[in-house]
């Protein structure tokens, strides 16, 4: 039986199937997988955050060239929003064994 690793630093491998035993359905993905996964999702809301956050910044009454309109704040926090929710419900998600 041909091995594939999770780790890719790991060569595939080989294995006589008798010394195997099947613990979880062969289309279920990796914990480094959905760790990636997660760690994507939760760097989205970093970067939405951190625009969100210097719109807010320059959106009142700011003198500077860079003003942000309040259209263009609405939209960052939509988007901010937006990758929260996602976030959430990949957590919810992993909390009712869903992430195997």
């Amino acid at each position: 039986m041909d091995i594939e690793w999770e780790d890719q630093d790991r060569a595939p491998s080989s294995m006589g199937s008798k010394f195997l035993t099947l613990v979880e359905r062969p289309d279920a993905k990796g914990g480094l997988f959905w760790e990636h996964e997660y760690g994507k999702l939760l760097k989205q809301v970093q970067v939405h955050r951190a625009v969100t956050d210097g719109a807010m910044q320059r959106a009142f009454r700011d003198r500077s060239e860079e003003r942000v309109d309040v259209a263009k704040l609405r939209v960052a926090l939509a988007q901010e929003k937006a990758g929260i929710k996602a976030l959430l419900d990949f957590l919810d998600a992993d909390e009712a064994g869903n992430h195997h």
